[in-house]
């Protein structure tokens, strides 16, 4: 690709438009498909599978990006959330603005579908929600880069939406919750053990370093490599900008191995403004790192 990447939000979020469904999702599961309502008080909230999902405040205000400043009330409905969730053309002005030049993007809906049960059932909502997805970004496909949502019900079903994401959307990437799946931790033997969070990190890379040092008194591990060196090797970490051990980690892991964000348009995310919060943690030279060499390694963007 022939665009100059600065500053990538390896974190940003659509807003599902409520009944893509009816268009993007298989006819067989269609009268399966999760439907946002609004319940007793008043709050919008997603039933799937006859489950009710959503906190005590609602969905609604899953588009009230600027909450936290003070620019946006989270007492709006699902459908008044911020346009640049819904629409790629009303986003792109909200890049430009912060001078984003690239965005990957995860669902918000969609983050609720681990509480499905079904294996088919998941696969057919992800099946949708990426073809959705593609559509959304497909205006603007050096700017806007869809992150696959897979059906974790069924490794092998996963296997296959990853597939298809990639070969016939053109995705690079996938994404899974941290929550169980069918009861199923991600530490099961099914699955590869994932690791969420940031600030967390160094310390106990640390610590997991000197056991290894130690040898067999507290190690029997049989590692070639210290814990540290596998994990600057083969792992990113995702920040936002008011995350305080920023510049520590950075100094400790290298400012390349990490992926800033914005969530936008989620209500805990900052617009605009969010480049510029990072300005006082970081060296000129790593907040070029951070802002953008870690997405376009990760990414594979180059």
């Amino acid at each position: 690709m022939s665009r100059t990447y600065n500053v990538i939000d390896s974190d940003g979020h659509v807003l599902e438009p409520p009944d893509f469904w009816a268009e993007y999702m298989d006819p067989a599961y269609r009268e399966r498909a999760p439907q946002l309502f609004v319940d007793t008080d008043g709050k919008e909230r997603l039933r799937i599978e006859g489950k009710v999902l959503g906190g005590p405040t609602g969905l609604g205000f899953a588009g009230a990006i600027g909450a936290r400043q003070g620019a946006a009330s989270i007492n709006i409905k699902y459908i008044e959330g911020r346009k640049g969730g819904f629409d790629p053309h009303a986003r792109i002005p909200d890049m430009d603005l912060d001078g984003i030049d690239a965005a990957f993007l995860y669902p918000s809906l969609g983050l609720f579908s681990g509480a499905v049960e079904d294996p088919q059932l998941a696969a057919a909502m992800c099946r949708a929600y990426n073809r959705w997805l593609a559509d959304y970004c497909q205006p603007y496909p050096d700017r806007l880069f869809g992150v696959a949502m897979l059906p974790m019900q069924s490794v092998e079903l996963a296997i296959e939406e990853m597939c298809y994401a990639r070969n016939e959307l053109g995705m690079r990437s996938g994404f899974l919750r941290p929550n169980p799946y069918n009861n199923r931790m991600l530490n099961h033997p099914a699955y590869d053990p994932l690791e969420s969070g940031g600030g967390w990190i160094a310390p106990w890379l640390d610590r997991m370093d000197r056991h290894f040092e130690d040898g067999g008194v507290f190690d029997d591990s049989s590692l070639r490599l210290r814990p540290s060196e596998y994990f600057r090797r083969q792992c990113w970490i995702s920040f936002e900008p008011v995350e305080g051990s920023l510049a520590y980690l950075a100094e400790y892991l290298g400012p390349h191995k990490i992926l800033w964000a914005t969530d936008y348009p989620h209500p805990d995310g900052f617009f605009p403004g969010a480049p510029a919060m990072i300005a006082e943690k970081l060296s000129a030279a790593n907040k070029r790192k951070v802002l953008a060499e870690g997405a376009l390694q990760f990414y594979k963007l180059t």
